[in-house]
């Protein structure tokens, strides 16, 4: 069976730990809106703990854009947007997963792929979410698919997790 990916990253589609390349800088996502962060300015990349992973920051005009890509083994890989708004709310928050079976069989196939997408800016907030199999790791997927296919699947999501300040 073959498998369509609706976007790939082009020229970027080594995995992290094989390029610092940032994701595309301009990207139109499904349910999660289109940004150019070309425009935006880059705060200074951070990479954190023993899985690799990389944040980087995007603000401009009061807002901010986190992308956090991350990468365990040769079966797990994790891209993630949240965007905040001017008031340092979270607006939307999109998720794409290529995930195995469990952590200890993370090179074993099949390879999920999924792609959530939690738009905050509605009352309740929405999660839409479609899922995909595919028969390759998420390192050897040339180029590397950005988003999942399928139909999406649309349910009411909870409020966003905020950390409520102890007084």
């Amino acid at each position: 069976m073959k498998i369509a990916f609706l976007q790939s990253f082009e020229n970027q589609n080594e995995s992290i730990h094989q390029s610092s390349n940032p994701p595309k800088s301009w990207f139109n996502f499904e349910h999660f809106g289109s940004y150019d962060l070309s425009a935006w300015k880059l705060m200074p990349r951070v990479e954190q703990g023993d899985v690799v992973l990389e944040v980087m920051t995007y603000t401009k005009d009061g807002s901010k854009m986190d992308v956090k890509e991350s990468a365990m083994g040769e079966g797990m890989y994790f891209l993630t947007y949240e965007h905040f708004g001017p008031d340092g709310k979270v607006t939307k928050t999109r998720a794409l997963s290529f995930t195995t079976a469990s952590d200890a069989e993370s090179e074993k196939l099949p390879v999920t792929i999924k792609e959530t997408v939690t738009d905050y800016t509605v009352n309740p907030p929405k999660q839409f979410e479609r899922i995909q199999q595919t028969g390759k790791l998420y390192r050897e997927l040339k180029p590397l698919p950005t988003a999942a296919t399928g139909a999406w699947a649309e349910s009411i999501a909870e409020p966003y997790p905020y950390i409520e300040e102890q007084h």
